[in-house]
């Protein structure tokens, strides 16, 4: 019975057999005596077929092994190179964090562009243009970007009150463009600063800003330039390497903004009362260096202070200038609601124009001061020719 045991075995069982014969051994004894000669063949199929499957196996545990080693020596090879990439990618980040300045405003990024121009610094800003920064509350976030900046450039805590604690503690590298050579720029006017005052003070002017003059600088053209020569000896001290080329961009600028300034100059001789007797009438007092230096006559302001309503003394004055039709324009900023001085106007031949003291529809460019610049002469021609367009 064994015999036919053996015999009746598929092919694939009887070779598995032969792999192992001492496992079978009764099969074995079976087969030799009932018929030699066919073990003696199966016996030799079953060598050679062990030994065909023994050098596979062990062709193929070699190439496993070989597989293996390669996959294990590219899987080394890729984490040096994924090091490497890594290493690279924290040193462009660290160094273009490094060759970065966060600055607090637009108008002071426009002038910064115009300084770092054809270098690898770029500037940063921390406020929209869409805000205000005489109510500004830092948000963590402002926080972070704050304690991360290497450089920061700010007009001082006399307009960002917000930063006055933060940045009296900061280590961050800082420039404060007030107090300092600009604060002596803005005390010291160069023209008459008359503004009517045979009209019985209709014009609301509060001397107390004699004293503390108006902290915005980027809208008076003498400030500006000074501002500008500040900033460019901080990002020289900053960036060392790039210094021929900053000093180079301020003489660039400088020169352009001159220009501009005649230009603007000229335009407004031509359209403004000599007799100072018309003018215009701002949301909040932001244009003292604009109206200083060219010679404009500001009437009044809606708020004298920002954020606070104005006083009922104070809106009949107002009424009694538009009445008396001496006022070209009221001026309203996109920062603010305006409904107020709609209100104030109601009925009244007066035009409203929309000025932004904080160029928020300037393109963020090298270029963008002069712009700026531009756009401010526009908005201010218009304003002082009212309905005579």
């Amino acid at each position: 019975m064994c015999c036919v045991k053996a015999f009746n075995l598929k092919t694939g069982s009887f070779i598995s057999k032969l792999l192992n014969p001492f496992n079978n051994l009764i099969d074995w004894v079976c087969l030799v005596v009932t018929s030699p000669k066919k073990c003696l063949y199966r016996l030799f199929a079953g060598v050679l077929t062990t030994g065909v499957l023994t050098i596979s196996s062990l062709s193929l545990s070699a190439n496993t092994q070989v597989s293996i080693q390669t996959a294990h020596d590219n899987r080394n090879d890729q984490k040096v190179l994924d090091q490497k990439v890594t290493k690279h990618d924290l040193n462009a980040k660290s160094q273009q964090k490094s060759h970065s300045v966060l600055v607090s405003i637009k108008p002071l990024q426009l002038m910064a562009l115009a300084l770092v121009k054809d270098t690898p610094v770029k500037i940063e800003r921390l406020l929209s243009s869409e805000v205000s920064a005489h109510h500004y509350s830092l948000k963590p976030s402002d926080r972070q970007a704050l304690q991360q900046a290497q450089q920061f450039i700010w007009v001082g805590p006399q307009f960002e009150t917000f930063l006055a604690k933060v940045m009296a503690s900061s280590k961050t590298s800082h420039l404060a463009l007030l107090p300092g050579n600009v604060k002596d720029t803005l005390g010291h006017h160069d023209h008459d600063h008359d503004h009517d005052h045979d009209h019985d003070h209709d014009h609301d002017h509060d001397h107390s800003q004699d004293q503390n003059p108006d902290p915005h600088l980027w809208l008076g053209p003498n400030a500006v330039k000074a501002a500008l020569a500040e900033m460019q000896q901080f990002l020289a001290k900053a960036f060392p390497a790039y210094q021929v080329q900053f000093e180079r961009n301020l003489a660039n600028v400088l020169t352009a903004l001159n220009q501009q300034i005649r230009q603007s100059r000229q335009r407004f001789d031509q359209i403004k009362d000599p007799d100072k007797r018309l003018g215009f009438v701002a949301f909040h007092p932001a244009y003292d260096l604009w109206v200083q230096d060219f010679g404009l006559n500001q009437l009044a302001v809606m708020n004298v202070h920002p954020g606070q309503s104005p006083g009922a003394k104070h809106l009949a004055k107002l009424h009694r200038l538009i009445k008396e039709k001496r006022v070209t324009c009221v001026l309203i900023e996109p920062q603010f609601d305006s409904s107020r001085v709609r209100a104030l106007v109601r009925n009244q031949a007066v035009p409203i124009m929309e000025i932004d003291p904080l160029a928020g529809n300037i393109a963020i460019h090298s270029n963008g001061l002069l712009l700026y610049y531009q756009q401010l002469t526009k908005v201010f021609s218009q304003c002082l020719l009212g309905n005579k367009q």
